[in-house]
Formats: C-alpha cells, structure tokens, sequence
C-alpha cells in the first residue's frame, strides 16, 4: 500500500522474500507439503501477489466488512484516484502550491500524489 506503484507486483514479493529472514518464510512457505501442493506451479512470490490482490479487493468495497480499509488503504485509493484516467482528483486545480514537509520520510504513495500533480507549484522540505 505503501508504494508509489497502481498495482501488486512480483518485485514487491520479491522485495518482502528479500527482507524477511529464512525462518520466518519458511514458517509460512517452507518445508511443509500441503502448501507445495496447494500452490502448484506457481512460486510462493506469486501466490503472495495472488493473496495481496485478493485482500485488496476485499478491502475496496466499503460493503465487504471481512477486512476493514486501513489508513495506508485510504492513501493507497486517494493515490489511484489521482491517477484515473476518467475524472482524476486533481488537487493542482484546487490549490496554487502543494507542500510537503518531512518529505525524506514520506511514504512513496505521499510522494507520487504529490508529483503527479502537474498544474501548480511543489514545494518539499527535509531535512
């Protein structure tokens, strides 16, 4: 949710395999021949791509309460509406400048919203 990306990808799979420890994967993927079976011939990356788009989708419909919008989720769609092709929210037209303060720790998705406005001023401020 955190990424400036529109879309789960593999690289972000990739990215979670690449960050979390051997032990940790294998608790969830590893060793175990029901998940093999289960997943078949797609990777563990993949089916984690799978499950995350799935869990998203969930989380989109406001009358789906399995899984409830979280505030990186509320981000995340603000962010996708900026970038719709059919009637994008476009701050740019509302606002003269955007600023960003803190903007070496803002979360890519903050970031991209703030870019992606192209009709007015960008100021961002870090350390």
């Amino acid at each position: 949710l955190k990424s400036a990306d529109l879309a789960v990808e593999l690289k972000h799979a990739e990215a979670i395999r690449a960050e979390m420890s051997s032990e940790d994967w294998n608790k969830v993927y590893g060793g175990k021949s029901n998940v093999r079976e289960k997943l078949g011939s797609q990777s563990p990356e993949e089916n984690l791509v799978e499950m995350v788009s799935a869990l998203w989708d969930i989380m989109y419909k406001p009358e789906d309460s399995r899984f409830p919008m979280t505030d990186a989720g509320y981000l995340k769609r603000y962010q996708l509406a900026c970038r719709r092709e059919f009637n994008p929210v476009r701050l740019d037209y509302q606002y003269d400048t955007l600023m960003l303060d803190e903007a070496q720790d803002a979360a890519p998705v903050m970031a991209d919203i703030i870019l992606s406005q192209k009709e007015c001023g960008k100021i961002l401020v870090g350390d």
